[in-house]
């Protein structure tokens, strides 16, 4: 079973123009909007790939059931805490002739010294049945920056690996618990670096840094221009492939369920990859948060290619 942890979940409205000016009158091409979150999104790609998944998170009781409907009609149990206030509002805009998206994302509704505190007991039990933990994206006011540092360190008392994709102080306090597999995109890995990360060089000596902290693994997004994935056994890559770009959004989750498919199925790190990248390539096919399926993600695994580095 993987438990994935969305402490800030939203609703994601998704623009696609033909070509984004900033200051200009746009007309939409097409229009979406999907209850998301990272990881929400990762639960929603395993169970297209008949993985045992179940969500954990915050449900603002100001949005009626709308996330609840959404789990139980993907199949995903939901070990949820209630609390006041809505679903944040993401909107992001797809520039299709760049194959660019825009985001502006809010900051969720804030939760209470009491909800944090009702987390950690939910949170507690939910890892009775975790294979492998899952901890994604940010978090709304009120939860400490140690979230995933706490969350980690109780996963690992129970000797269960964890997956950690987040950002800034987050990522930066969470690192301090050593979780097994982290997932950092460029802009992330140089800002937890404080260094560019241009060529593919630098990409694996950033990786090799992450593992000097005492991470397990290292998958490293380069977006269009491929993957990494870093271990103390050696550093793969896997370059993007070519193909019809029509949605960013979701594909680094996607990489992340990808990974655990692969822990699950006891994995080299080069297929890991190729699970990941798979994964993500499936999903950046779709519109929308529209996620990878099991045709796509089998089609990309038989093409995707991995190389030494």
């Amino acid at each position: 079973m993987v438990t994935a942890v969305t402490l800030n979940p939203c609703v994601d409205h998704t623009l696609m123009v033909s070509a984004l000016v900033p200051g200009g009158h746009h007309e939409t091409v097409r229009t979406h909007e999907d209850i998301s979150g990272k990881g929400i999104n990762v639960n929603k790609v395993l169970r297209h790939l008949g993985a045992e998944t179940k969500a954990v998170g915050f449900d603002y009781v100001g949005s009626g059931s709308r996330l609840r409907d959404c789990l139980r009609d993907c199949g995903i149990p939901f070990e949820s805490i209630p609390t006041e206030g809505r679903l944040r509002i993401n909107t992001k805009i797809f520039d299709i002739a760049r194959s660019e998206m825009t985001e502006i994302n809010s900051k969720g509704s804030p939760v209470s010294q009491t909800d944090v505190e009702r987390l950690t007991e939910v949170f507690t039990e939910a890892l009775a049945d975790t294979d492998i933990l899952v901890l994604d994206g940010s978090v709304p006011p009120g939860v400490p920056d140690t979230i995933y540092r706490t969350m980690t360190q109780l996963a690992h008392e129970r000797k269960i690996p964890v997956i950690l994709d987040a950002s800034g102080t987050l990522m930066k306090k969470g690192l301090e618990a050593r979780p097994e597999v982290i997932k950092p995109n460029r802009e992330e890995a140089e800002q937890l670096l404080g260094r560019p990360v241009r060529s593919l060089q630098d990409a694996v000596s950033a990786c090799r840094a992450f593992l000097d902290l005492g991470i397990g693994a290292v998958c490293l997004s380069l977006g269009k221009e491929g993957a990494l994935y870093g271990t103390p056994e050696g550093t793969w890559f896997s370059p993007g492939l070519d193909i019809e770009v029509k949605s960013l959004q979701g594909a680094g989750d996607s990489m992340v369920a990808g990974i655990c498919v692969g822990m699950m199925k006891g994995l080299s790190g080069a297929d890991i990859l190729r699970s990941a990248a798979a994964a993500a390539h499936g999903s950046i096919l779709l519109e929308g948060t529209e996620l990878c399926s099991a045709e796509d993600y089998n089609r990309f695994m038989e093409c995707i290619q991995v190389e030494k580095v």
